[in-house]
């Protein structure tokens, strides 16, 4: 038994330092991240936002990297009538657009200029006051119908289904004719 204790001794202290050593590269990397979405908002001019959304730009930026935000932030900022919408439930949405179809983000102008016509709180609005969906998945199903009205301005539509053949009832062959008989 004692020689069980022995070994997993120094395992342990060696896992305990990795963990206080992973542990300050995250502290690290979270405040690199906390400094760089202070530059990008101030670099911006993006309005003021609540800490909801700040720790949420942060994650982001922790996960994704600046380069994800700052697109994240113009879309929403620089598109006519979501001026205000960088709340945390649109940044969420947004991002997990731009996560799913970087196809439509590698657009330009024309990904910023999509959004005019979607006005993004009024849509978290309406969803609010239909008390059908919790604060906690709003996010996810305004995501979803985001997706939706951007696949219809980027995606042509499928072509249409061919029609299907009318059946026509045949005949049966009379017995003992040949197929050149028939004819």
């Amino acid at each position: 038994m004692g020689g069980n204790a022995e070994q997993t001794e120094p395992h342990s202290f060696i896992s305990a330092l990795q963990d206080l050593n992973l542990r300050r590269v995250d502290l690290q990397r979270e405040r690199r991240a906390a400094d760089q979405l202070t530059g990008l908002l101030a670099s911006m001019e993006a309005p003021p936002i609540d800490e909801a959304a700040c720790q949420r730009l942060q994650r982001l930026i922790y996960f994704h990297g600046p380069q994800h935000v700052t697109l994240l932030i113009r879309t929403i900022v620089e598109s006519e009538g979501n001026e205000c919408a960088l709340v945390e439930p649109v940044i969420s949405a947004v991002s997990s657009v731009m996560s799913s179809h970087r196809q439509w983000t590698e657009r330009g102008l024309a990904w910023i200029g999509a959004f005019d016509s979607i006005p993004l709180l009024a849509i978290v609005e309406t969803m609010r006051s239909l008390d059908l969906f919790k604060e906690s998945t709003l996010s996810r199903y305004l995501n979803m119908t985001l997706s939706n009205k951007l696949q219809r301005l980027f995606e042509p539509p499928p072509p249409p289904s061919k029609p299907k053949r009318a059946y026509k009832k045949r005949r049966p062959k009379a017995r003992g004719q040949t197929a050149a008989a028939i004819r």
